[in-house]
C-alpha cells in the first residue's frame, strides 16, 4: 500500500512539477496579496513565495492547465 505522500509525489512526477509539503514556514506573507482572493478560494491556489519575477504557487489541481496560464 501507497501511503497519501507517496501517491502525491507520483503524481507530481507524472507532471513534472516539484512537491513539496505546504507549510507556514516557506509562506512569504508579501506575496498572500499578489491575486485576487477569490481566485485563490476559487481554484485552491496559495502564493508561497515570489524570487526574482517568478511567483511559485501550491496548486490542489496540478492537471488544471487551463490554471497555469
Amino acid at each position: 500500500m501507497c501511503t497519501e505522500e507517496q501517491i502525491m509525489e507520483a503524481l507530481a512526477r507524472g507532471y513534472g512539477i516539484p512537491f513539496a509539503r505546504v507549510s507556514p514556514k516557506i509562506a512569504d506573507p508579501r506575496v498572500v496579496d499578489v491575486l485576487p482572493r477569490e481566485f485563490l478560494k476559487k481554484h485552491c491556489v496559495l502564493p508561497l513565495f515570489k524570487v526574482r519575477n517568478t511567483l511559485t504557487l501550491a496548486v490542489a489541481e496540478p492537471a488544471n492547465v487551463f490554471l497555469l496560464e
